[in-house]
């Protein structure tokens, strides 16, 4: 044999070291990506509530936009029904006037829901 003792101990040495190192890294990494995971797993978490309260809140405006076109379907029947009659009898300019401010308020009403 030719190696001497001292050779053999600092090959040992120096191979505990790379593997203490290489162990060192390997920790480092995982709890890097352990973080990274808890992040991005608090971030899924958030967006999904906002997700939700989204899907409710557009719910919430289709219900409001449906019953505004029902309102509004009823409204231009009964001013069909009304300019349907106009030939038979005449309104009062009062009762003109206020069916014009109806329509004007709900036209009003529409727009500032769109």
């Amino acid at each position: 044999m030719n190696h001497h003792p001292n050779e053999t101990n600092g090959g040992a040495v120096k191979e505990a070291g790379s593997l203490d190192l290489l162990i060192r890294s390997f920790w480092e990494k995982a709890h890097a990506a352990s973080e990274l995971i808890t992040r991005l797993r608090s971030e899924q978490q958030s967006l999904t509530e906002r997700l939700s309260r989204l899907e409710h809140e557009v719910g919430q405006l289709r219900t409001d936009l449906t019953a505004r076109e029902s309102e509004l379907k009823r409204t231009r029947y009964e001013r069909d029904q009304l300019i349907g009659s106009n030939g038979h009898e005449r309104f009062s300019d009062e009762e003109r006037e206020n069916l014009k401010e109806r329509i004007r308020e709900l036209i009003a009403k529409i727009n500032s829901h769109l």
